[in-house]
């Protein structure tokens, strides 16, 4: 056993990933890398146990990948009937995932590898055929349209290996490239509002990576770099003179606009994260892969390119059961991209390598299980943020606080809670702290809260308007604008902004819209009543 070319390729990826991650210098990326230095352990990991096991170890891997499948197809199903609870309460179907949109990548990828195993590669066994016939049911219900096109992007590499189906379609080109047309606007035209967003958000992505590209922002900070650039963007026709809101109201951009935890686009968010470099090392690799795959004619090629498909427009590298696939995938392709016999110096110096990722997976294991089981603490405490006691639960987010610097959710609450508990700078800090990870609109609002109990007039000003930047389609920015201006006795600019949002329309008009119109309204009473 050998070190293969895709073996060097891993490593270096691994150490250029660690260079750029490390020269940010911040305890964040160092902390969430421990879930990469696992991945690059597992690798070499799995490499040798796929030396020992051969072809019943690969043949596991596509059985139980199948099985799964089809566990989360039935859970799906028993979640729409109401026979199972959903992880989500605004969907009925998300199997073990947060919400529809994973669950319907999983089920595509588990579909795409059980048509080759039927169709290419002539195994068929009754839990290939299950798979099939699971998949096809459930995956309208999760109206993911990822999902849609990881699909269709293997059936044509399902029709490049069918010799006899390629040559019609050499013959019949036209009409494969309108079915080819109506098939990607159908897509676009399913969701169109939501589309629009998400090539807004690309936009910004891809001038995120133009702004960061050679060293990237560090792991944990894809957030916060794209609020900055989408900030930065809307600043440029959106401003505020005197109380006057002036924008372009026929932009359309400006109600795409969001604040994206992740990229939906892994490659761009990786881009961001790490840089241009690693990102073209990473596309070698996954090239690499997937030629490895195709030569060895396994179905797992198809399940890759339905996962890396999806990639582009979703998050899979976020969650670990598709991570747990991709490193079966690699490792599958790396013990087949050498020769079977190779030479017992070879062999003895790649079990000795292995003693280094064993080191490494030891160390990091322990980092991400401490990660994880506090951050389960923490969920079972949220409650106690719902209901108001946040003398409480700011006491439980201190115990908490040095293993989950990374997560804005639980700093945001944190710094929320020492607000209401009249610790200004303590909860200005730990919002800093939120802040370098997200630009979040409402940890902006927080923001100004806290500058206007410091009597910071101006600033929280700044961060009300920045709210509004990162979120320039909601009403809650501006009104928070006119709050402070009619407590600063600003009346001019108070009577500016409360004309501006009577005529600005957000992109949701709601209870919540209604209620700030109303509170406004009482506002402004009480200010004709002091004129």
């Amino acid at each position: 056993m050998e070190i293969s070319r895709q073996d060097i390729v891993v490593v270096a990826l691994f150490v250029y990933m660690n260079c750029t991650n490390k020269s940010h210098g911040d305890d964040v990326s160092v902390m969430l890398f421990s879930g990469v230095n696992l991945l690059f352990a597992g690798y070499f990991l799995l490499r040798l146990l796929f030396q020992w096991g051969g072809v019943k170890a690969q043949n596991l891997v596509l059985i139980s990948l199948e099985s799964a499948t089809c566990y989360e197809s039935v859970l799906g199903f028993l979640q729409i009937v109401g026979v199972a609870d959903s992880n989500n309460y605004l969907f009925s179907c998300t199997g073990t995932f947060d919400n529809p949109g994973p669950l319907g990548g999983f089920l595509a990828i588990g579909l795409c590898v059980s048509l080759a195993e039927i169709f290419l590669i002539k195994r068929q066994g009754w839990i290939s055929y299950l798979t099939v016939v699971l998949c096809v049911i459930m995956i309208p219900s999760t109206q993911s349209r990822a999902a849609w096109m990881s699909i269709m992007v293997c059936v044509l590499f399902y029709c490049i290996k069918k010799p006899k189906t390629l040559a019609w379609i050499k013959a019949h080109w036209l009409v494969s490239i309108i079915a080819i047309t109506v098939l990607l606007s159908s897509v676009y035209v399913f969701k169109r509002p939501s589309a629009n967003g998400r090539l807004f958000t690309y936009k910004m992505e891809l001038q995120t990576i133009k702004r960061n590209g050679l060293t990237g922002v560090g792991m944990g900070h894809f957030s916060n770099a794209y609020g900055i650039t989408q900030r930065d963007y809307f600043a440029k026709t959106i401003s505020i003179e005197d109380g006057q809101l002036r924008y372009d109201e026929s932009d359309r951009e400006r109600v795409c606009a969001d604040n994206p935890k992740v990229g939906f686009n892994e490659y761009l968010q990786f881009g961001i994260e790490f840089g241009v470099g690693p990102l073209i090392l990473f596309m070698s690799l996954v090239l690499m892969i997937l030629y490895r795959l195709f030569r060895m004619n396994s179905p797992l090629f198809f399940g890759m390119v339905s996962m890396l498909v999806f990639a582009f427009f979703s998050y899979p590298f976020s969650l670990w059961e598709f991570l747990v696939l991709l490193l079966l995938s690699a490792a599958i392709a790396g013990f087949n991209s050498h020769k079977s016999h190779s030479s017992k110096v070879g062999s003895l110096l790649f079990a000795f390598g292995c003693l280094v990722p064993i080191a490494i997976f030891h160390k990091s294991a322990g980092v991400v299980r401490t990660l994880v089981e506090t951050e389960k603490i923490w969920k079972r405490q949220r409650p106690i943020f719902d209901s108001g006691d946040y003398g409480s639960y700011e006491y439980c987010c201190s115990q908490l606080y040095p293993d989950l610097q990374f997560n804005c959710a639980f700093l945001y609450e944190y710094a929320y809670s020492l607000f209401e508990n009249g610790k200004t700078e303590e909860s200005e800090k730990v919002l800093e702290q939120c802040l370098s990870l997200s630009g979040n609109s409402l940890s902006f609002i927080l923001l100004g809260d806290i500058h206007k109990k410091q009597g910071l007039i101006a600033e929280a000003e700044q961060d009300y308007f920045n709210s509004f930047l990162a979120l320039p389609d909601r009403l809650y920015p501006l009104y928070k604008l006119a709050v402070l201006y009619y407590d600063s006795n600003q009346g001019e600019k108070y009577q500016n902004m409360v004309r501006s949002i009577e005529v600005f329309h957000p992109r949701i008009e709601s209870e919540s819209t209604n209620q700030i119109r109303e509170m406004l309204k009482r506002h402004s009473w009480g200010y004709e009543k002091t004129m």
